[in-house]
């Protein structure tokens, strides 16, 4: 695993807070895609902030709690056993709406992303002291091209899955 985040981005209050996010940033496509849309809410200032290409991608899930270094090597360990038969699927990306926080893209298809949110809660529940926020009905797939300002509102730490 490795912070996503620079320093100063990470949630206060302590962290880390693990995440597992699909990196769209990767994605040449996607980032394209991302910088067309944010030239059309740059007219918006201050209200939008605009999320850095670097920065693009999908939760997968979270955990919203400080967790130890140890439960951390545990986390990666029961993700990659858990993960290790998933086979990989394309995702399409659309449409673009706006919401109360963010202006947000769907991610689809919504089967397979609900597919890999539900093994990386399996896995994230086998971490004892572990707890994750309550499922939803159904998983929301979705990556942010903006948050609503300020700022300080959505601040976020993450991790990613290192190779």
């Amino acid at each position: 695993m490795e912070n996503f985040f620079v320093p100063k981005k990470i949630w206060q209050g302590g962290g880390p807070f693990p995440h597992v996010l699909v990196l769209l940033s990767e994605y040449p496509e996607f980032c394209e895609y991302a910088r067309a849309h944010h030239e059309l809410l740059s007219e918006y200032g201050d209200k939008l902030g605009v999320i850095p290409e670097e920065w693009l991608h999908s939760t997968v899930q979270g955990i919203h709690h400080v967790i130890d270094s140890g439960q951390l090597d545990t986390l990666r360990d029961t993700l990659r056993a858990e993960l290790a038969g998933t086979e990989p699927f394309r995702v399409q990306l659309g449409p673009v709406w706006p919401g109360i926080t963010a202006v947000t893209v769907a991610v689809n298809p919504e089967d397979r992303m609900a597919e890999l949110n539900g093994r990386v809660r399996t896995a994230m529940e086998k971490v004892p002291g572990i707890e994750l926020r309550a499922k939803e009905t159904k998983f929301w797939a979705h990556a942010s091209l903006t948050y609503a300002e300020p700022r300080e509102l959505h601040q976020m730490g993450a991790f990613t899955l290192a190779a």
